[in-house]
């Protein structure tokens, strides 16, 4: 089985988070659509069967739905929660306990982990500039 990709966009925020100040650096990166990425080997995936680790997979996808980018953007929101906290977020989706996270990051992920995946951001660029500018308004309060 061969997969091919290019043109995917990627972005990453490095935060530090030290008592009284959040300090936070950001980039993107685009892989060229002429020099594209492919996967060659075997698979596991089989039609019908649904893997992945459950915490990091979509409500969506624990129930069988149809595959959607709405997953990625689940499990970027838990990856990210876990790195800045340390954990992933305890609680059910849609009343997950996001105390342990800076106030101003709360409604972000909020929006990130809501078990509707209408609410949550359209993109990692848009999931980014939420980010980016609660951190923005969070540094001009301080």
């Amino acid at each position: 089985m061969k997969l091919s990709f290019a043109g995917v966009v990627f972005a990453a925020v490095l935060l530090t988070i030290t008592p009284g100040s959040v300090a936070h650096h950001s980039f993107a990166a685009q892989y060229d659509r002429t020099n594209p990425v492919t996967l060659t080997g075997t698979f596991l995936t089989q039609t019908g069967i649904i893997a992945g680790t459950p915490v990091y997979m979509a409500p969506e996808h624990l129930r069988g739905e149809d595959a959607s980018p709405d997953w990625d953007l689940w499990a970027l929101g838990m990856v990210a929660f876990e790195m800045l906290t340390g954990r992933v977020p305890q609680g059910a989706p849609g009343a997950f306990d996001l105390g342990p996270l800076p106030p101003p990051l709360r409604p972000v992920f909020s929006r990130a982990l809501s078990p509707n995946p209408l609410d949550r951001p359209a993109s990692a660029a848009e999931l980014l500039s939420e980010i980016e500018r609660a951190l923005t308004a969070h540094d001009r309060r301080a």
